[in-house]
């Protein structure tokens, strides 16, 4: 899947690095997924809102940007809805773009 170099990282780089990340538009539709994230959730790809595979878990804040950029610090986890396991993981912001990047990694319940 192509896509655009994020963090200064090629695509195929940011998968080998990365490969649980998830990159949202301020609107939270995936832009980008990595690859070890698309084999345990195969169903949500590039355009999807991110609600129809998760439900943030924590921090206790809606889904908006200004509300995720006041909480970089925090740590952040997903339920997947339904229920197999959540993603706990950092949250960045790529700059300009107002792409939001979750670097995370996959906990199995």
């Amino acid at each position: 899947m192509p896509g655009t170099p994020l963090l200064s990282l090629p695509k195929p780089l940011l998968d080998q690095l990365f490969p649980y990340h998830l990159v949202l538009d301020r609107n939270f539709n995936v832009v980008d997924i990595g690859e070890g994230l698309l084999k345990i959730q195969p169903d949500l790809g590039v355009g999807d809102p991110i609600e129809k595979a998760y439900r943030l878990e924590r921090p206790k804040i809606g889904l908006e940007y200004d509300q995720f950029a006041q909480n970089l610090n925090m740590l952040f986890a997903f339920e997947e809805n339904s229920h197999r396991y959540r993603l706990r993981g950092q949250m960045l912001l790529s700059g300009n773009d107002k792409k939001i990047i979750f670097l995370c990694s996959p906990w199995i319940t």
